[in-house]
């Protein structure tokens, strides 16, 4: 009986250990989504806005000052192209997040619950770790390509100052 008891001890940590590690790896997840969201935001808040006024702004003096330089263009091309992918990508990731929000949420529930066997545990919890780092990849990749735009929009100003005077 003593051996049983022990055994069944044994299994009810190991659920309890396995348990509380799914939820910190489902909380480490909201967490990361949690900074991709930040950073989001403020692309969206303060990074585009910035880059939408420049991009207008030297569009507008190449157009008054028949700027040809064929580099200058091409900078300014890829600057709209940038602002254009992230205008387009922005909803989905915001979208993406809130359902991966509610998708975590409710696996949480089913682990607490155990209502997965071990399979569907590991089929639901890739499944949410690939969404979260394809978030965390496009979140990164916005923010450098930005933060690189800023440095083209000085370049393509200092341009236009040498032109105009």
């Amino acid at each position: 009986m003593k051996s049983s008891s022990r055994i069944l001890i044994f299994i009810l940590l190991a659920t309890l250990c396995s348990c509380n590690s799914n939820f910190r790896k489902l909380n480490s997840l909201l967490n990361r989504m949690d900074k991709d969201e930040q950073v989001f935001l403020s692309i969206k808040e303060v990074d585009f806005p910035l880059l939408v006024a420049d991009f207008r702004f030297c569009d507008s003096m190449f157009m008054v000052l028949h700027v040809n330089d064929e580099q200058q263009r091409q900078t300014l091309r890829l600057l709209g192209a940038y602002l254009q992918q992230f205008e387009a990508e922005y909803p989905k990731m915001i979208d993406g997040i809130a359902y991966s929000r509610t998708e975590i949420a409710n696996l949480k529930d089913d682990v607490s619950n155990n209502l997965l066997n071990e399979e569907q545990l590991y089929d639901a919890m890739y499944a949410e770790t690939d969404i979260a780092n394809r978030i965390h990849y496009v979140a990164e990749y916005f923010s450098d390509r930005f933060a690189k735009q800023y440095a083209a929009v000085e370049q393509m100003k200092q341009y236009i100052d040498s032109i105009n005077h």
